[in-house]
């Protein structure tokens, strides 16, 4: 969970590279079997943060992305939080 300017972001997993504004969650599809491929929704639920990666790579259980500070830093600008 991120909290920045009274802003709070909190997900299961963690962000995603293809989020780009907060609405693009509030337009998915909740209601749909998750897939290792389902995009987005993938990434929320799966994701994790790695100390070691600086931006992103392919999660190796095959669903989500290991993020990094950089991946992070980056996700929190392009949000706004």
């Amino acid at each position: 969970m991120s909290s920045f300017s009274n802003k709070v972001f909190a997900v299961h997993g963690g962000p995603s590279p293809e989020l780009t504004e907060i609405s693009d969650i509030l337009k998915l599809d909740r209601f749909v079997d998750i897939t290792t491929d389902a995009g987005i929704i993938t990434d929320l639920l799966w994701s994790d943060p790695d100390s070691e990666a600086e931006d992103w790579s392919l999660s190796p259980r095959g669903a989500g992305h290991l993020f990094g500070h950089c991946a992070t830093c980056h996700g929190r600008n392009t949000l706004g939080i």
